[in-house]
């Protein structure tokens, strides 16, 4: 139960730091790239929830989501605004930092289905810890290109 315990206190920080790092993007400049092929704030705001979505069905056992990220995020009405983004980054995280706290160390080695192939769910856990917690450090990174150097 402490792999668990473990799992879900990082996992928690890495989400907290996500939802963090999008607050501080005003929404006048959510949609601010570097450069054209770059993703702004709220479209790693928007991936980030669905990847969030699709690793908490994958590692609760839950049918994966049968549209792909693009038309997710198009179909969904929340994902236009940043209020919305935020909601969903929000809830999202939530949901999958449930599904971590519930699972039992025995279905750490089971394995389970993604999009890609199949994994064992401790892997798929620490997969989109670290995917989170990248995209995090790309919102911060954002925040410096746009003229905020302090430290939230």
């Amino acid at each position: 139960m402490k792999e668990i315990q473990t799992l879900s206190t990082a996992v928690e920080g890495a989400v907290s730091d996500v939802v963090k790092g999008y607050e501080f993007v005003t929404a006048k400049k959510q949609s601010w790239k570097p450069e054209e092929s770059a993703k702004s704030a709220q479209e790693i705001a928007n991936h980030v929830s669905y990847w969030n979505l699709v690793f908490e069905r994958a590692i609760s056992g839950g049918s994966l989501p049968t549209a792909s990220e693009s038309e997710w995020i198009e179909s969904n009405r929340d994902a236009k605004t940043k209020e919305g983004s935020k909601m969903l980054l929000e809830k999202t995280s939530q949901a999958f930092t449930k599904a971590v706290k519930g699972l039992s160390s025995e279905q750490l080695s089971k394995s389970i289905s993604l999009p890609w192939g199949s994994s064992s769910t401790l892997q798929a856990v620490l997969g989109n810890y670290n995917h989170i917690s990248y995209h995090s450090g790309q919102l911060n990174y954002l925040q410096t290109l746009l003229g905020d150097t302090e430290s939230h």
